[in-house]
């Protein structure tokens, strides 16, 4: 029977809850989860456990998602068994020395970039990618290279696509799927930054509670807010697992790129001049980066998905 986890509860039992604004959290065993549409997504885990066996079905819905954190921040976890039901994990949903099995396959997380592939090796793969910083983008022989099952020639981010996998921006999710409409985090996406910019070392100081020193995401989180990206959401805070939005992630983009000045304005109805991200996306729009949602829409407040993230960057600095 499903029981709803309260928010204040699980703070009170120490119980860590990721906090998801559709649907309500609910917990089974040592796991948290929602329902969408029938379909399980596993949100969170709490115990001293060492060794977790994520179901198949839980009160007869099948388990499909493995959300971004949902085996982050538990130190006694030590190994997490999947179901063949899974079909999707997002990125950054496993911790530090974390080891994954799934469809009999092992990989141990403390070896690997969780911001990239939290279980495929590629060893594993065939075909692998080819990440030859030299090549030709429009080399057609490039074509080959991609291996994603969900990301099609005739897809608008295809080159994007290519773009960020030639630039080690970031990988699939999974063996042969890249996930392109998975919502990314605002930890990805400044690793995505980062990576675009050449991995640059930093010397910044850390005062996010948040974000610790083994995180994937540490250098990036450091070189953003040194170089004027991003300031976090608050005084000690970064919230690095949250969904980042579009109005966020231009924003990032055009500080990236110095913050350029524009003297044009935009006909979104959801973009207020008083916006902080008003002139990101008047700049956006200016250089092609972005024309909206739809002819009155930006949609600022949308999380920002995986194949939308790959094109603005691949538009902007590609």
């Amino acid at each position: 029977m499903k029981k709803v986890l309260a928010i204040f509860l699980a703070f009170a039992l120490f119980v860590p809850v990721t906090a998801f604004a559709a649907g309500t959290v609910y917990t089974e065993g040592f796991l948290n989860y929602t329902v969408t549409d029938g379909s399980i997504t596993i949100v969170g885990c709490f115990g001293d456990n060492g060794t977790l066996t994520v179901p198949n079905m839980i009160a007869g819905d099948p388990v499909n998602t493995i959300a971004a954190g949902a085996f982050v921040g538990n130190a006694a976890l030590k190994e997490v068994i999947l179901p063949d039901s899974i079909t999707t994990v997002e990125e950054g949903a496993f911790g530090t020395g974390v080891k994954v099995t799934w469809n009999n396959r092992t990989k141990d997380d403390s070896k690997d970039d969780p911001a990239d592939d939290p279980i495929d090796d590629p060893a594993d793969d065939p075909s692998p990618i080819d990440v030859d910083t030299d090549v030709d983008l429009d080399d057609p022989t490039i074509v080959d290279s991609i291996v994603f099952d969900d990301v099609n020639p005739g897809d608008y981010y295809y080159s994007a696509v290519k773009w960020a996998v030639e630039k080690k921006v970031t990988d699939g999710v999974k063996k042969n799927v890249f996930a392109p409409t998975t919502k990314c985090t605002r930890a990805q996406i400044v690793t995505f930054l980062w990576r675009a910019a050449g991995t640059p070392k930093t010397d910044g100081s850390n005062r996010f509670a948040d974000v610790r020193t083994t995180d994937y995401c540490y250098d990036a989180v450091m070189w953003a807010v040194e170089n004027g990206i991003t300031d976090g959401t608050g005084a000690t805070t970064f919230s690095p697992n949250d969904v980042c939005t579009r109005a966020q992630v231009l924003t990032f983009l055009w500080r990236y790129l110095g913050e350029k000045k524009t003297n044009g304005t935009v006909n979104f109805s959801d973009v207020a001049k008083t916006a902080y991200y008003y002139d990101a996306v008047v700049w956006a729009v200016e250089n092609g980066v972005t024309s909206g949602t739809s002819a009155t829409k930006f949609s600022p407040n949308s999380g920002c998905t995986r194949a939308q993230a790959v094109s603005l960057m691949y538009r902007a600095i590609g």
